[in-house]
């Protein structure tokens, strides 16, 4: 890895793999100069420094791979240091000739506002060139995914901007006059320590019940996150926070399900087409349920051909009608079936080995973009979403709503996990910054909250593993379920018509007939699937989905784990109920009672405690954070 000195401005490394055969390099999806990753440090202050050892900790701790080596920029006033996998294209960054402002990019803007994509590269220099002149239209016009940083070195300001959904985190603190951003939270607590010492445990418990903290906040008090739809101005006078797109604002407009549906199709086909660009092979996940297929099916139509990849486990109605959806919709199909239980370390593996099986001559040219259906269920039939919790928003009862959502994605956090003295704390944390966050919406209908409440934080908390490891994993979703004028066309429809998969069912029909003629994996909580699914297979809610021995392999490591965990320095002693934990751990070892979740939950506080810092001798603050509505 090449690092800059501090006297020199700019510095582009090359490694001696770019010299290797540019589809042998595509298949082992590790160009060394690209990898959608950055992170920053700027002064604030004109009188200011940046700290020597910053610049060299903003490179190596951007990437864990061998062979990465970074772009550093660095300047009297800050350093940014990047990476881009290339697996959409363009180099990331922007930076005229002899400017000391320069853009970074993570993800895929889109910000031509319409079907027809320009590439990366020029979306970046958009979203540039407004910042420069004080403009929007970019970020209001912008369709995909992303995170953005504008720098100026010289002026020492900064724009950093999420996407709508802000489904790629953008990471930031000030510390001492010097700001601090990047897109991975390792990276954060490599560059400052000492934020580690500062836990937020209300963010912690939201991670534990939800999967990941709401609105701002994150684990620690020290580092917030931005919001969907927000942007950042900052600099020595402070930051101004300011939100570029409200979803909150959209109207509903009342129109017939057969047009509704046709309108949906027309602008789905849109999302998928402006991804798709000009390529003409792409990879896909392919599974057995339905947003998959029809991401699948759309690129079929738009005439592509499409490397299909499933990784559900051998015997699984997932695996088997996967397989039946790549034939009906001639997909090149690749199936690994085995495998580790952990849902992301499978899906790790089974693309490495399609890599593997592919040759340079018929694999798609980037294959390290992998199409998916990700947050279908969640975007255009949200499957936490019931009659009862729609009923209880529309008469006030945001009680009732929130305890029905926690019921249904099992997000209660028991009382035993905590010490006595914090438990009412601790378990009526999630319950009430729940209730905040939906208070921070001002739809028209309130029942539209709890459904731009699951949007803004179950997509991100789904992905948020994904792209913190992405430097390992070497590989980018392309997410059409996502594009904001599709989830845009789908809020502008009654909500009634969303749960059950009423509205999805009769969106089908706009499609080739192949999508509805093999069966699919419904919902329990769902309308179901018409067609007869096939016997004896495993399905993935019901208990055999992992088997017997699985399953006690998993408990195993979860109780090694867990020991772990109560020896560990980091243990949250002035928290957690060490007893308890004991207790729960040699139950389930024993086989005399599954404490799963007790287990997983406590892990999530010992892995974001404070190392260089005593719980068990100061109690953490409960910390609000107060933000612009998106």
């Amino acid at each position: 890895m090449c690092i800059c000195s501090p006297s020199v401005t700019s510095c582009r490394c090359t490694s001696a793999n770019s010299a290797i055969d540019p589809k042998r390099r595509g298949l082992c999806g590790s160009d060394p100069n690209h990898m959608s990753l950055f992170a920053g440090a700027v002064c604030l202050r004109p009188d200011q420094t940046l700290p020597g050892h910053v610049p060299g900790l903003l490179a190596g701790s951007l990437s864990r791979h061998p062979g990465d080596q970074p772009t550093l920029v660095i300047e009297s006033g800050g350093a940014v240091a990047h990476l881009d996998l290339g697996a959409l294209g363009g180099q990331g960054v922007c930076r005229p000739a002899g400017s000391p402002a320069l853009s970074v990019l993570s993800g895929e803007p889109l910000c031509s506002g319409t079907a027809r994509a320009r590439s990366r590269d020029a979306d970046l220099q958009a979203l540039h060139d407004d910042w420069r002149n004080g403009c929007t239209d970019a970020l209001r016009l912008s369709r995909g995914n992303f995170c953005v940083a504008h720098v100026d070195l010289a002026e020492r300001r900064v724009r950093l901007a999420s996407d709508k959904l802000a489904l790629r985190a953008m990471y930031v603190a000030r510390r001492d006059g010097v700001l601090y951003f990047a897109t991975s939270m390792r990276v954060m607590l490599a560059l400052v320590p000492a934020l580690e010492a500062e836990p937020d445990y209300v963010g912690q418990a939201q991670i534990a019940a939800l999967g990941g903290p709401l609105g701002a906040r994150t684990a620690y008090a020290g580092i917030r996150c931005l919001e969907a739809g927000i942007a950042l101005d900052i600099d020595a006078d402070g930051t101004r926070e300011w939100a570029y797109h409200r979803w909150d604002e959209l109207p509903e407009r009342a129109r017939s399900e057969e047009e509704i549906t046709a309108e949906l199709h027309a602008v789905f086909r849109s999302a998928v087409a402006l991804r798709l660009g000009d390529e003409r092979s792409v990879a896909a996940h392919l599974s057995g349920g339905l947003d998959s297929r029809c991401v699948v099916a759309t690129l079929r139509e738009l005439g592509a051909q499409v490397h299909t990849l499933n990784f559900a486990p051998a015997e699984s109605a997932d695996l088997v009608l996967g397989r039946e959806a790549a034939r009906s919709l001639g997909s090149h199909h690749f199936e690994a079936a085995s495998g580790s239980t952990d849902f992301w370390l499978r899906m790790e593996t089974g693309h490495r080995e399609w890599l593997a099986a592919q040759s340079p001559d018929d694999a798609p040219p980037r294959p390290s973009r992998v199409f998916t259906g990700f947050a279908g269920e969640t975007v255009l039939a949200p499957t936490n979403l019931d009659a009862a919790i729609i009923a209880a928003m529309r008469r006030g009862d945001v009680g009732a709503a929130t305890r029905g959502y926690l019921k249904r994605i099992g997000g209660e956090l028991s009382r035993r996990l905590f010490l006595r003295s914090r438990r009412a704390e601790m378990t009526g944390a999630v319950p009430a910054t729940i209730a905040d966050e939906l208070a921070r919406r001002r739809c028209a209908d309130p029942a539209r909250r709890m459904h731009l409440f699951q949007l803004f934080n179950e997509p991100r908390a789904n992905l948020a593993r994904h792209h913190e490891d992405l430097d390992l994993r070497r590989f980018e979703f392309t997410t059409p379920f996502c594009d904001s004028s599709f989830v845009a066309a789908v809020l502008s429809w009654r909500i009634d018509g969303l749960p059950r998969h009423h509205l999805y069912y009769r969106w089908l029909q706009q499609f080739p007939a192949a999508v509805r003629e093999v069966p699919w994996q419904a919902y329990p909580w769902s309308e179901p699937c018409p067609l007869p699914l096939p016997r004896d297979l495993r399905n993935q809610w019901a208990e055999d989905w992992i088997h017997e021995n699985e399953l006690r392999e998993e408990l195993s490591q979860l109780v090694a784990q867990t020991r772990a965990d109560l020896a560990s320095e980091r243990f949250p002693a002035g928290l957690l109920d060490r007893d308890n934990l004991r207790l729960a751990c040699l139950l389930t070892k024993l086989g005399l009672h599954r404490y799963a979740y007790l287990l997983r939950h406590a892990h999530v506080f010992v892995r974001h405690a404070a190392a260089n810092s005593t719980p068990s001798a100061r109690p953490s603050r409960i910390v609000t954070c107060s933000s612009t509505p998106a």
